[in-house]
């Protein structure tokens, strides 16, 4: 028997060989006949193991035929080159709401009749959007079976509506006192993560990941080159959400000064040092060398969960119960609108990939230039 980096070659008694591989669905997998030599029997493996690094492999049409969503699920994430966040989520979708009614369920056994009894029979308690990331999910695996493997003859998730997403929260921009009144509420040590959302329109991922050598004050400009989603329970510090993602975002000079304090007073020396960090705020006054945290890239973020808390007590303070901490970020997309920044500009202030989310900042401001005009 012969082994490699990936696969394994056997030597048969009629001298031919034979080669197997473990195959992204977890399961071993056969060739379909025997090679007269190794290297017919290796070069046939470092095809497939192409076919599996560039996501075009397939299973074998043998086990094609018992393949179970479950299975499918994990050849078709590992076929798509997804961030940790995004596999993070469709795992919850699939363990959640996927897999106990469909999880054991062949591919070739999906029809349209079952989806939509497992539709149906979704938990009516949860968020709409769950359900139609739920259902977004299993269409898209089910395209790839069809188009990609033949599984399918054609996708059985034909429920119209069923990916589409209602908007259940309408944002109301925060005015500038209940941006300083919900800033004020928050902790010292998290306060100008606040003033940061909702003047310079960064994620709060972006916002968590953020270090002492990422804000230059000379220029007063904040470099956003990472973002820090939370897998399993871990900030997994990586790329921005999209390409135009990384960017330079201005600083507006009034608020330099509260950058100055707070590089000062909570962040640790060196330029990986976090802004925000889960550190515990100290109530005894102590000279501010004992209160910066010892930082270590990619350790001790701020949690949203933590970040939440506070700011559920620091909208309440202001009287905006309805604002979501994100829409900090559109509160300062809509302020740079009002004061006449065109779409690309505030395409690149954002990170959009898309112009269009942009065009929705200017229209929400021309809508209230024109109610404003009906007053007078």
């Amino acid at each position: 028997m012969g082994r490699r980096a990936f696969g394994t070659l056997r030597k048969l008694p009629s001298d031919r060989w034979q080669a197997s591989y473990l195959g992204p669905d977890g399961k071993r997998h056969n060739a379909s006949s025997t090679f007269t030599t190794k290297k017919a029997g290796d070069d046939w493996l470092t095809r497939v193991d192409a076919s599996i690094q560039t996501g075009d492999w397939s299973p074998t049409p043998e086990h094609a035929k018992t393949l179970t969503v479950r299975a499918y699920a994990d050849i078709y994430l590992a076929r798509r080159n997804l961030r940790p966040s995004t596999v993070d989520g469709y795992r919850k979708l699939l363990d959640g709401l996927i897999f106990p009614q469909l999880g054991d369920v062949p591919m070739a056994g999906l029809t349209p009749p079952l989806i939509q009894q497992w539709h149906d029979n979704l938990n009516p308690k949860r968020r709409p959007s769950h359900a139609a990331n739920a259902y977004s999910l299993l269409s898209g695996l089910c395209n790839m079976a069809v188009r990609q493997d033949q599984l399918l003859k054609t996708n059985p998730c034909a429920i119209r509506g069923a990916g589409r997403k209602t908007v259940a929260h309408e944002v109301i921009p925060a005015t500038e006192l209940e941006v300083d009144l919900m800033a004020e509420a928050m902790p010292g040590r998290w306060r100008l993560a606040v003033l940061i959302a909702a003047w310079c329109g960064l994620r709060q991922g972006e916002i968590l990941e953020l270090r002492r050598g990422d804000i230059d004050l000379k220029d007063a400009w904040i470099k956003v080159t990472r973002n820090a989603p939370r897998v399993h329970g871990q900030s997994i510090p990586g790329p921005p959400k999209t390409k135009k993602g990384v960017r330079d975002a201005p600083i507006p000079p009034f608020l330099v000064p509260a950058f100055e304090h707070h590089l000062e007073t909570f962040v640790g020396p060196g330029k990986d040092a976090l802004l925000f960090t889960a550190a515990p705020l100290v109530k005894a006054r102590v000279p501010v060398a004992a209160r910066v945290p010892a930082n270590t890239p990619g350790t001790n973020h701020l949690s949203p969960s933590t970040l939440q808390d506070w700011w559920e007590k620091a909208r309440a303070a202001a009287g905006r119960p309805d604002l979501h901490f994100h829409d900090l970020r559109h509160t300062a997309l809509t302020w740079w609108a009002q004061h006449g920044a065109t779409t690309g500009e505030l395409q690149a202030l954002a990170g959009h990939e898309n112009s269009q989310i942009a065009l929705r900042y200017q229209q929400a401001t021309r809508e209230r230039l024109k109610a404003l005009a009906a007053t007078l």
